[in-house]
């Protein structure tokens, strides 16, 4: 594929609350739509703009977006042990980093529309920005894998339950590492690699280590094995690194309300649902093993406030989880599905059946 010559600029982005952030422009015309773009926890924005495989970012400047941005929020890997100590939550990603950013692009794009592209805890965090109304005039919002509906089995949830309070109170850990060439032997990060290593035949130890800190920890939870070029597989570490633990905790409570709710959980995000006020496509990997079916009951919840086909879910075949945005297929599978709702145009607006006025 002939590389695709864009004016490439870095902005730092510094919060009301005082984290500095790395936001990256691809921009080959100042004219049309652009679009914003959302890596998960743990990972980076190479989830969006890495030369291991046909990436998003090449697709859509290919595709008639030809301004691309892409953020590494506070729970970006690139930041390492930066912020890893500071006890952030996803609230604050909700409440600065997502809101100030836009704010930020629409002020230089001016009157061009801008989309929304995301995954994970970068959808959470995203449905969280706008259901309490702090993004305006957003055109699209694609969420993947995640929106505020976080539904698990049960095996999973009592994994998920557990590790935080294991980290904390037997290891005396603050955040988890998963890439394997960081862990000590005397690390209680090194406790939960052998854990890792009970259920899953990958011999790649920080694959082993990802797929167990989400989901079930089997061979396919975070990605289907097959979907990954072998150069993404063999360097995971360039994608994905140590995460704060106060994370994980804030996820905890979260599934203990099975909803999306706030650190201290004054805030119930999952009834503020009726709030959105952009175009929705929900996307997730038929195998998906870290969510599950999250991202189809929340569509359900959806269809009960809003009367519109503006709100549209899609499902993909033999995908999982993070392969949806980086599998060697995925170009063709999975972005001209994201590309033709971002081109859609419904006159109606959104319809919706009942309006909550919200504001924090």
């Amino acid at each position: 594929m002939a590389k695709i010559m864009t004016d490439f600029k870095t902005y730092n982005i510094k919060t009301q609350d005082g984290v500095s952030l790395t936001l990256k422009r691809y921009c080959k015309s100042k004219k049309g739509d652009s679009v914003l773009m959302l890596h998960g926890l743990t990972s980076n924005s190479k989830t969006f703009d890495s030369g291991y495989f046909k990436n998003m970012k090449d697709y859509f400047l290919e595709n008639a977006y030809e301004d691309v941005w892409i953020l590494d929020w506070r729970g970006s890997s690139i930041y390492k042990d930066k912020y890893t100590n500071k006890n952030h939550n996803i609230d604050e990603v909700a409440n600065y980093d997502i809101p100030e950013t836009v704010e930020f692009i629409q002020s230089i794009i001016g009157v061009n529309k801008l989309h929304i592209v995301s995954i994970c805890i970068g959808s959470m965090a995203l449905s969280m920005s706008l259901v309490t109304n702090k993004l305006k005039n957003i055109e699209s919002v694609t969420l993947a894998t995640m929106g505020l509906y976080p539904k698990l089995p049960d095996n999973v949830l009592y994994k998920l339950y557990a590790i935080p309070t294991i980290a904390k109170k037997l290891l005396n850990l603050k955040k988890l590492e998963v890439v394997d060439k960081k862990i000590s032997l005397k690390s209680g990060n090194y406790l939960l690699s052998l854990m890792a290593k009970l259920n899953n035949k990958c011999p790649n130890a920080t694959c082993r280590n990802l797929n167990y800190l989400w989901g079930d920890g089997s061979y396919n939870t975070l990605f289907n094995h097959d979907n990954l070029t072998k150069k993404v597989h063999d360097n995971l570490q360039e994608f994905f690194g140590a995460v704060s633990l106060s994370y994980f905790q804030h996820i905890k409570l979260m599934l203990m309300n099975a909803s999306v709710v706030s650190q201290d959980a004054s805030i119930n995000y999952l009834d503020l649902s009726n709030n959105f006020n952009t175009r929705v496509l929900l996307i997730t990997g038929e195998d998906n093993h870290v969510w599950y079916d999250s991202t189809q009951e929340y569509f359900k919840i959806l269809e009960t406030y809003f009367t519109t086909d503006n709100f549209v879910l899609k499902t993909f075949p033999n995908y999982g989880h993070w392969d949806i945005y980086t599998g060697k297929n995925a170009y063709n599978d999975v972005f001209p599905s994201i590309l033709k709702f971002m081109n859609t145009k419904n006159e109606d607006g959104i319809t919706k059946v009942e309006v909550n006025e919200f504001s924090i």
